[in-house]
């Protein structure tokens, strides 16, 4: 491991408090208690979880307390490199609140941040991650449900659903608009976990993202000549940043973009 992602490794430094960001949620799994970490921003380990148990054990690490602090409460079975082995565990897990972490999360945002790609988030949870199966189900979708009208619309308010609920809606906004066959289409959506950045995003609200939206139906090209229309002092002044690391997790555009990969066969691009 590089030295910039150095685990936490001393005896008399306080031991980092576990990440105040994640959720830890009690479940059972073939009769055993176990604590699941969430991590929404998915820096942690995919699927990370603990012995019930080892809730006496986090609850001593509140950031003040070091690895011979700790050894004070144990019997005797658990020795300080026992222990400092455990502390290590939890950090390379990215559970902890440690230079480790803040180290992995930056590397993590950056590495995002210069790859040309968005992969899609919710590809196997809210639809389908194969392409067969998604194609089948979208064309199941806008059989079953009312299709709206043609319109010649120049822009559309579409819902911000998961189509496990809200399918319906998403077949009546995109079936009015499946006719036309624009060369370039901007799309306006949220971000989510922008307010988790701290001060990153504060003189910026408006993020571009320059990706290419990987689908399990299709990838769709952004527009890349949009940014050369203003400088970046420019940009900036317009509360415009192009650091895009907001919609790493994101799904809102994904959404949109799944069904506009569905109702069009001609080539268009997204801004």
């Amino acid at each position: 491991m590089s030295k910039s992602l150095e685990l936490f490794n001393s005896f008399s430094q306080p031991i980092p408090p576990v990440r105040y960001d994640l959720q830890c949620l009690p479940v059972e799994q073939e009769g055993d208690s176990l604590l699941y970490f969430y991590d929404s921003l998915g820096y942690a380990t995919a699927n990370f979880t603990l012995p019930n148990d080892s809730q006496s054990v986090l609850s001593l690490m509140d950031g003040n307390r070091s690895i011979n602090d700790l050894v004070k409460y144990s019997t005797g079975e658990v020795s300080k490199n026992d222990l400092l082995d455990y502390v290590k565990y939890l950090d390379e897990n990215g559970i902890l609140q440690s230079k480790h972490f803040k180290d992995l999360s930056e590397k993590v945002e950056l590495d995002y941040e210069q790859s040309r790609f968005h992969l899609a988030n919710s590809a196997g949870t809210s639809y389908p991650d194969k392409p067969y199966g998604l194609i089948a189900h979208l064309i199941k979708a806008f059989d079953d449900h009312p299709n709206s009208e043609p319109v010649e619309a120049r822009a559309m308010y579409a819902p911000h659903i998961d189509p496990r609920i809200g399918m319906a809606s998403y077949v009546k906004a995109f079936s009015a608009i499946q006719h036309l066959q624009p060369k370039k289409v901007f799309v306006f959506a949220t971000s989510h976990y922008s307010g988790m950045y701290g001060d990153f995003y504060a003189d910026t609200p408006f993020i571009v993202s320059e990706k290419t939206f990987q689908l399990p139906n299709g990838s769709i090209e952004a527009h890349h000549n949009f940014r050369r229309q203003n400088s970046p002092t420019s940009w900036k002044k317009l509360g415009v940043t192009f650091n895009d690391r907001a919609h790493r997790v994101e799904h809102s555009i994904e959404m949109h973009a799944l069904y506009l990969n569905h109702i069009w066969k001609h080539d268009f691009e997204i801004i």
